[in-house]
This record gives structure tokens, sequence and C-alpha cells, in this order.
């Protein structure tokens, strides 16, 4: 049956205040020339670089504005990441990333300034540094504490309210309970796809914490079966709480996605099947099958 999601206006802001102890993954011993990029439903901002350091403060408020359907806000992250400018490449350092919808669930709807640990998505058990942030998503209706139409944190700090001050641009280094706390792995088994409205040579992607894995395609069938494993390595703590999974047909066209959450299925090994919904450019969207699978998440 046809439907017509509804999307509504989030507000996600995003304070960066700074990075400490940042270094290359491979130990590379020369300085990077760091800055921060941060990336919510597909736009960008990023600070500017500074030559040569390993840490240092920046002091900048970027603000995004979206409409998400109820099932788009639970699916989306906003990615902090830190980079180095090469003189010819850029090298990605770390980073860390936040499911909106946990950050909505924070009290007030935000995270104050903390400092938070970065690493590669391969390799989350090495931290290649710490960058120090505020985050908050708001809503239809929800008070929010930075206006909007600035750009860098100076011009909005007498707006900003308790949680949001900036204090002094200076750096002080993380502590030692802002370092990583255990490794885990998140483990999501693909059975089957089912009810398909036409023949596909489908794949699944599963996206979770900056990583992405797929599946194998299965020839021309309308009811795929993969019975295969796919396995994210992450830090625990994790602010990412969004696991994304979405079939698509061979030429990567999205047939329907289902959205899990990681908090729900920690040690959970039950097989289960999940409706995924196929959404027109008008925003109609209707039933597209079923799909088949397990997750689970262990130390």
């Amino acid at each position: 049956r046809l439907t017509v999601a509804v999307a509504m206006e989030y507000l996600v802001n995003v304070a960066i205040h700074g990075i400490a102890g940042v270094t290359f993954s491979d130990g590379t011993e020369y300085l990077p020339s760091p800055y921060v990029q941060v990336t919510v439903k597909e736009q960008t901002e990023k600070t500017e670089s500074k030559a040569s350091v390993a840490s240092c403060s920046f002091g900048h408020f970027f603000s995004f504005s979206a409409k998400m359907t109820s099932d788009d806000f639970a699916s989306e992250d906003a990615e902090v990441k830190v980079i180095s400018m090469g003189t010819v490449f850029r090298t990605d350092l770390g980073q860390v990333v936040f499911s909106l919808r946990k950050v909505y669930s924070q009290r007030q709807h935000r995270i104050p300034k903390t400092w938070f640990p970065i690493a590669l998505p391969s390799r989350p058990d090495i931290v290649t540094g710490h960058v120090q942030l505020a985050i908050g998503v708001y809503g239809p209706g929800d008070t929010v504490p930075v206006s909007g139409g600035s750009s860098t944190l100076a011009e909005v700090t007498e707006n900003i309210e308790n949680g949001w001050s900036v204090g002094r641009f200076v750096v002080t280094l993380p502590s030692k309970s802002d370092a990583a706390k255990s490794i885990c792995q998140l483990r999501v088994c693909i059975f089957q796809a089912e009810a398909l409205s036409m023949s596909y040579t489908p794949f699944v992607r599963v996206s979770f914490n900056g990583s992405k894995l797929d599946t194998k395609q299965r020839a021309g069938e309308a009811s795929p079966t993969w019975n295969e494993m796919v396995q994210i390595p992450y830090v625990h703590p994790c602010w990412d709480d969004s696991i994304s999974v979405e079939l698509f047909s061979q030429n990567n066209k999205l047939i329907g996605e289902v959205c899990l959450s990681i908090d729900s299925i920690a040690n959970s090994h039950h097989h289960a099947w999940h409706n995924f919904y196929t959404e027109d450019t008008t925003g109609s969207t209707w039933l597209g099958g079923f799909l088949g699978m397990t997750g689970s998440s262990a130390k």
C-alpha cells in the first residue's frame, strides 16, 4: 500500500573546539597538518588546516539543516573526521561517528564539550588522537541553544547556553578516562530476502560507524539466499547506534533499507524477518519485501 513519508526539519549543531595527540596510524614520525571535517546528510563543512601540529584549537561552529522522515532520522549519522592536508594527498587520521538518534536521546538533545578518541574504521583498536567537540540535534518544537546564521564559534558565543560555553581556546590534553574502553565485534548474518517486486541481481550492504561491507550478488532471483555474515569491529562505548542494512540491485539502485539499533541487538542471536520499504521520487513508499537476518554485538 502506498504511503507518503512525512519529512520534518532537523537541525544539527557541531562545535569543534580542538584536537590533541593526533598521529598517523602507520607510525609516520613527522607531524600532520590537520583539519576537521564534519558531514551530516551529504552536507560537509571543515575547519582550516594547521601546519605541522599534533594538538591545536579550532573554535568553529557548524550548523546543518535537513528534512528527514522518521526512518531517515533513525539511520543518519554525523561523521567527524580528522584529516591531514599534504602537499599532494590528504590522509585520513581518524574519525568518530554520532548517530543522530542517539544524540537526540541525550538530555536536552545534546552532548556537551567532551574529548572523543578517533580511529580509522579499519583499525578501531588503534587510537590516533582525540577531538574535543560538542554536538546537538534538534527537531520541530525543540529549544535550540545556538542561534543560526553564524559560521564561527566566536560569533555565537553570547548565544550559547551552559554546556556550549567556549571558555578559553586552549586545548588541554584528554585524561585517561577519555581513552577507548574495549573492542567489540558487530556481526550481522544475512540469510534471505523474500517477496521482492521483481527479479534483481541483488546484494546487501551493512553500514556502521564509518565502515561499509557488501555481500555477494545473487543473480536474477526474487527470493535470493546469501547465508553470509558481515563483521565490523568497533570501539565500545560507541556513539553510533544506527546500523543501516541496505538492499541494492546490480546497478547500485537502492531497493530498500532496514535500520537496526546497536543497543537493541547486543548479545542477540535470534533470526528475524524485517520489512523494508521502497521510496520513489515523490516521497511515496510501499512494502518492497522482507529481509531475514540476525544481529549481535559482543566483546
